[in-house]
């Protein structure tokens, strides 16, 4: 039997100084497999454990990462995707038309319209309409006479309509008189000996 208190050593998951000290848990995001005065060792990344781990098993995935099992090391979810639970499982995508600004995303609400549509964050995202422009969870309408296409993301995507001219995004004037405007910035002058309304 046992002797002395050099005898009582710590269990698996807990460590001490030396044998026959007060053993502690290892800290959350580390455990030990072995019974002893051992330091605790560290998860693989993208995981934690419990204070008092015993097993490189008992480390999961955080939120925002994947695995295929537990103990193992976990990726952190792609652009585009977000997982809010611990442990293994796949990423679920956003919504159409939306993305995450990083990896690891961990809530649905991380997903952002991406440029020219749309919406709230985490909820569905619309493109954006011709004549608009969008930023964000913001539908914006070009300058009188000015129009866009779908999915516009700029202001400056904003041009002038035929028989109009001014810079992208700007006001749009009416064409002089003796030019014909097809649209945009440009303006050009009639041909010699021809005319055109103001």
């Amino acid at each position: 039997g046992s002797d002395g208190v050099y005898d009582c050593i710590c269990v698996a998951g807990y460590t001490a100084g030396s044998d026959g000290a007060e053993c502690t848990a290892c800290g959350a995001g580390t455990y030990k497999s072995s019974a002893g005065t051992g330091a605790c060792s560290t998860c693989p990344s993208g995981t934690s454990s419990g204070a008092g781990s015993d097993s490189v098993g008992d480390c999961i995935c955080v939120a925002g990462h994947t695995a295929g099992s537990d103990g193992f090391e976990c990726s952190a979810c792609e652009a585009g995707t977000y997982k809010s639970t611990t442990g293994t499982g796949e990423c679920s995508s956003c919504p159409a038309l939306s993305s995450t600004d990083a990896e690891g995303s961990t809530s649905q609400e991380d997903c952002i319209c991406t440029a020219g549509a749309y919406g709230e964050a985490g909820g569905a995202c619309t493109l954006c309409e011709v004549g608009s422009w969008c930023s964000g969870s913001t539908n914006y309408s070009c300058p009188v006479y000015s129009s866009s296409g779908a999915g516009s993301s700029s202001l400056t995507d904003c041009e002038c309509v035929a028989g109009y001219v001014g810079a992208n995004g700007g006001l749009c004037g009416l064409c002089s008189p003796d030019h014909w405007c097809p649209g945009g910035n440009v303006s050009e002058a009639c041909a010699v000996h021809s005319s055109s309304p103001a």
